[in-house]
């Protein structure tokens, strides 16, 4: 568990934004344009990265069909409704969701995205991960965390 922990947190993520969200067979892909932030030793966000893919493996022993592991849930005003898998493929491509909190839970190993944008807020989750990696644009960038 602390290592799926280790791997979610390497990088801050709040207030980044997400452009894109993809599905390739058992992976969930966020695509940051602008990146995430690096973290110090502290684990103080410094800087932008440049542009990321943010990628996350489900183990799909329990469950043959990804998109039975990801749910994506829609709110505004008192409204709430569940994203079908055409839905989530449009998703970001329309307009970039922000990123408010991240959590994750030992329960089913699930990480949870609260994100918003003007239409209201978004709530990604994933269950069953077995590995995430942030995949950089420029390879470079992944030297900066430790600054």
């Amino acid at each position: 568990m602390s290592e799926i922990v280790d791997q979610l947190f390497e990088y801050g993520l709040h207030d980044t934004k997400i452009e894109n969200i993809e599905v390739k067979e058992n992976q969930l892909v966020l695509t940051f344009p602008n990146g995430v932030y690096a973290l110090n030793a502290f684990g103080k966000e410094t800087v932008l990265t440049g542009q990321c893919h943010l990628t996350i493996t489900v183990d799909q022993a329990f469950c043959a069909n990804i998109y039975d592991l990801i749910d994506i849930a829609f709110a505004a005003k008192s409204r709430r409704v569940l994203l079908d898998a055409e839905e989530i493929a449009s998703l970001a491509g329309k307009e970039k969701l922000s990123v408010h909190n991240v959590w994750y839970s030992r329960f089913n190993s699930a990480v949870l995205f609260d994100c918003g944008n003007s239409k209201g807020n978004y709530y990604i989750t994933i269950e069953q991960c077995a590995k995430i990696a942030y995949v950089f644009a420029d390879r470079s960038m992944s030297a900066l965390k430790d600054e």
